[in-house]
């Protein structure tokens, strides 16, 4: 994080019913007590940040301005995630330090199906849902991390910067949200006849789409991909479990997305196996034990002037699939849509979460520039594809 800027993401449940105030806070505060690993605030010691817990009393506050915007962690005992409501919706926003998102769904899914009890709903116990009744397992408060073998120095993932889509920067971030709602089995037949997963076809449209919005003649598009590293070690935390790969291709290699599609999967295959997710935790864990001995006062100037050659610059957009949600039949019939949102970046014009739900697959961009060049694109390929969809926008911040 830096002034202005904050690795913020949100997730959201669209119920059927428009939202009581006052019983949403009540099941905040009966909620909160099963995530300590999420009552924490950010303070700064001689070597790290580090979280330490607040008893602060979290608040349920209405949706009054625009999504992912920084969370003002500078006072003692600040929160380091909001809840917010709408109409009909309930959205929580996460400072991605605390958790990733399957962490955050986990809390989105328990604070719903409390809320949706104290409207005299019948949500009868299930595994799938948090209960907040019971204490939380140690685990999953663990640094799963420390469970990936092997250290070593060096910095994962690409080497060099990619190209970032054409259009002026907004001086309001994001300036605009858009949902692209698509038929989820139509989605998956395409992918399915292509040979590859959604992600691999999804990819595909965006290297595509991507090489249209671009204003540099040659280059090189590279998308990031984050990995649940739970598949490979499993482990319950709700904490941060996550590392980042990057699928990339030269502009001169990049020409319709059914001609990309083995070679995105191949790369996938291979930048998000085992084998190379533990390459890359393993350097990091390497590079943290070797400057944990260096007070924060000299290292924090050198990582944020160092982030944007190895994160922001690395990558074109990304794209986070967060899969299937299944919800228990008791709740699933009280929320009508889930979505999720990414916010913005320094550099990156637009990035993306996608997430299905109830036979629907959302992909939601988030905009840093009012050229329209890239979803315009992606539109046309849908429809090229036959995927039905439906497009909702938000307005256009002001300057």
């Amino acid at each position: 994080m830096e002034r202005g800027r904050m690795s913020v993401f949100r997730l959201s449940a669209t119920l059927q019913h428009p939202i009581v105030p006052a019983l949403l806070q009540m099941a905040l505060n009966f909620t909160v007590q099963r995530f300590p690993a999420y009552t924490a605030t950010l303070k700064k010691g001689v070597f790290w940040h580090y979280l330490d817990a607040t008893t602060r009393r979290y608040s349920a506050e209405p949706e009054r301005t625009i999504p992912c915007q920084p969370i003002k962690i500078s006072r003692s005992g600040a929160q380091s995630f909001r809840v917010l409501y709408y109409e009909n919706r309930i959205s929580v926003e996460f400072f991605h330090v605390l958790c990733d998102a399957l962490g955050g769904m986990r809390f989105l899914t328990a604070l719903v199906s409390e809320y949706l009890r104290l409207c005299g709903e019948q949500i009868a116990p299930d595994p799938r849902i948090p209960d907040i009744l019971e204490p939380p397992p140690e685990a999953v408060l663990e640094n799963a991390f420390l469970r990936i073998p092997g250290k070593r120095f060096g910095l994962p993932g690409a080497a060099k910067p990619a190209l970032q889509f054409g259009g002026v920067l907004t001086r309001t971030k994001p300036c605009q949200i858009l949902h692209l709602q698509m038929d989820a089995g139509a989605l998956k037949a395409v992918a399915e006849r292509a040979g590859v997963s959604v992600t691999a076809y999804m990819l595909a449209l965006f290297f595509v789409a991507g090489k249209a919005a671009v204003t540099e003649p040659q280059g090189y598009l590279n998308f990031q991909v984050p990995v649940d590293l739970r598949k490979y070690f499993p482990s319950p935390t709700l904490r941060n479990f996550v590392l980042p790969c990057g699928i990339g291709l030269p502009l001169s290699a990049i020409d319709t997305p059914a001609a990309l599609c083995s070679r995105i999967d191949a790369q996938l295959r291979q930048k998000a196996s085992k084998s190379a997710m533990t390459d890359a935790a393993s350097a990091i864990t390497g590079i943290i034990e070797l400057v944990a001995p260096i007070p924060l006062v000299v290292k924090k100037p050198v990582f944020q002037h160092s982030y944007g050659f190895v994160s922001d610059r690395l990558y074109s957009g990304i794209l986070s699939n967060l899969g299937i949600i299944q919800l228990p039949p008791d709740l699933a019939r009280h929320v009508r849509s889930i979505d999720a949102v990414i916010g913005p970046s320094i550099l990156q014009r637009a990035r993306s979460m996608l997430v299905t739900y109830g036979g629907t697959a959302t992909l939601t961009i988030t905009k840093t520039t009012t050229d329209t060049t890239f979803e315009d694109s992606l539109v046309a390929l849908l429809r090229a594809d036959d995927i039905p969809f439906s497009l909702e926008r938000s307005p256009l911040y002001g300057e």
